[in-house]
């Protein structure tokens, strides 16, 4: 405190003295707490907007691959230990390189994004939808059977076969075609890799069959069909 060892005053005063400075020093040192949690709270927001964007595909708005690969490693992880059922759906459009040769790369983009839009008016909110690359898109669903996972992804398979897409000067329908896989006890997989592995070689499977479809992971079937492939 600032005062005078050898100062006249009376001892009471100087106490009160060294109780004001300690006051106003306490003082300072609120405000400066306060202001730097009000700063951390106001950039909270921003901060939170920023992680948003980095998991966000930026043409579609549906997250992008490195955070799906995150969740589905997690997920992949809670339903081993809890035993409980989780599905993965691979989408992928039906011959849309024709659309960007025929009508351009933006019309191309529009189909992307009326993609996402589909996917999420005809999934729930607990599933996670994300771009994978170029036309192909990922819905996890957490939770889901078998057999629930193969309504939900017959419903958007005819969810686009009744979505008009306006390209050029038509109004054209764009299909798509889905491969499904399920860890539950029923099929385990080793890990999240070859679940989506399984999930692909099911895609595969309804790229076979003709398209504009959906198919389940069957371990025996999907062999056979890479085989003739």
């Amino acid at each position: 405190f600032e005062a005078e060892l050898l100062s006249k005053q009376h001892p009471e005063l100087i106490l009160e003295q060294a109780r004001e400075v300690l006051m106003l020093r306490s003082l300072h040192a609120l405000r400066d707490v306060n202001s730097l949690r009000a700063a951390a709270e106001s950039d909270t927001p921003h901060t939170l907007e920023l992680e948003e964007e980095t998991r966000r595909d930026s043409l579609t708005g549906v997250y992008n691959r490195a955070y799906l690969e995150n969740f589905l490693a997690r997920e992949f992880e809670n339903s081993t230990r809890h035993r409980w059922p989780l599905s993965v759906a691979f989408v992928d459009l039906d011959n849309f390189q024709q659309i960007n040769d025929s009508f351009g790369h933006q019309s191309g983009d529009r189909v992307l994004q009326a993609t996402a839009r589909i996917l999420r008016g005809n999934t729930r909110e607990s599933d996670m939808i994300a771009r994978y690359g170029g036309e192909e898109f990922v819905v996890v669903l957490p939770a889901t059977d078998a057999e629930t996972a193969r309504s939900i992804c017959e419903r958007i398979v005819l969810a686009f076969r009744n979505t008009g897409h306006v390209i050029g000067s038509d109004n054209a329908k764009v299909t798509i075609s889905i491969g499904c896989a399920t860890h539950s006890a029923q099929t385990l997989f080793k890990n999240a890799a070859d679940f989506v592995k399984a999930a692909d070689q099911a895609l595969y499977t309804a790229k076979m069959r003709g398209r504009n479809r959906s198919v389940p992971f069957d371990k025996q079937i999907s062999g056979e069909m890479a085989h003739i492939g």
